[in-house]
């Protein structure tokens, strides 16, 4: 009995506390320094370094003996316990929480045009894109302060009914058994490559040309180019010291470089075709939207959220605590 009651001491000190934060400190800022990668580090090692998951247990265990001695001295004064049991029962939840969500959560991300199927888990049944809400108007007018987009980009899924899910960039919704929610978002220009009038190439490609002015590259094997692609504006004005740029999504105007070798055999600008290399061409289409989709599969995302819910609330609550006066002992 001496022994377990040395180890719930241990368990509950203070000087535990200390050393743990002290530790944690201390790692976090040699990783800061040599690294540059110091929470990632430390989130990395929660799901994959036994030591690190170790230590986060002992610091949960920690925190929970100190939290539980804690509330047993206000439980006495019923209103000043139920005052602060939110935020103390958020600060465990949500440590619990964490952990659990990491080591056990499931993600993937996914890049998706309109059509395309969409696999959550292998008997959650057939899910297919509807509709993207691309984030930039077909015809826009940009200055140096207009912001990069001009919607949120979202997206439609249907399910097997014909059921429709709106998936944005925030909140995560839960479709089936996963969460999702928009990562990013991209135009992919409707591409076709031909030699001698011939088709050896064609579809659409997913590439980053965000913010505009943004330069993507891309290459179609067999074929040995290389192809760096940017959106230029339709129309350029200048209306007093502002110059406009006026961009239409319809029919883009490309900057277009094409490679060989390591060598720049071609270059110009179109919003139709560029031909290159003995009887080469590459022509553009209306492009189509992308968005790419993260997929997280985590069971313990409803409690994660529930402990934010207790601590913010907790963190309201507890100031009123201090308005009851603690019971003075007999």
């Amino acid at each position: 009995m001496k022994v377990l009651a040395r180890v719930r001491s241990f368990l509950g000190s203070e000087a535990l506390t200390v050393r743990l934060a002290g530790l944690c400190i201390a790692y976090y800022l040699a990783l800061a320094i040599w690294s540059k990668e110091a929470f990632g580090t430390i989130v990395a090692g929660l799901t994959g370094n036994i030591l690190i998951q170790a230590l986060y247990v002992l610091f949960f265990l920690n925190v929970s003996f100190r939290v539980v001695n804690r509330m047993k001295t206000e439980l006495p004064v019923r209103t000043r316990f139920a005052l602060r049991l939110p935020l103390y029962g958020g600060i465990l939840l949500f440590l619990a929480m964490f952990f659990l969500s990491l080591n056990v959560r499931h993600s993937k991300w996914l890049l998706v045009g309109e059509g395309d199927p969409v696999e959550l888990s292998r008997d959650a049944g057939e899910y297919r894109v509807g509709t993207i809400t691309s984030a930039l108007e077909v015809r826009s007018l940009r200055t140096e302060r207009s912001a990069i987009f001009d919607y949120e980009p979202a997206l439609t899924l249907l399910d097997r009914t014909g059921r429709q899910h709106q998936i944005t960039a925030f909140p995560p919704v839960k479709v089936g058994p996963a969460y999702l929610h928009v990562l990013n978002f991209g135009i992919g220009p409707g591409i076709e490559i031909k030699q001698a009038g011939n088709t050896l190439s064609k579809g659409y490609m997913a590439l980053r040309l965000t913010p505009f002015g943004t330069v993507d590259v891309f290459e179609l094997p067999p074929l040995p180019y290389r192809f760096s692609l940017s959106i230029l504006p339709n129309l350029v004005r200048t209306t007093g010291t502002e110059v406009e740029r006026e961009y239409d999504l319809a029919r883009p105007r490309y900057r277009v470089e094409v490679e060989r070798g390591g060598k720049v055999i071609a270059r110009g600008e179109t919003d139709s075709v560029l031909r290159f290399d003995e009887g080469m061409s590459i022509s553009f289409d209306r492009p189509s939207d992308w968005v790419l989709l993260e997929i997280v599969r985590d069971p313990f995302y409803p409690g994660y959220v529930a402990s934010l819910v207790l601590l913010i609330g907790g963190a309201f609550l507890y100031p009123f605590s201090y308005l009851v006066k603690r019971r003075d002992p007999a």
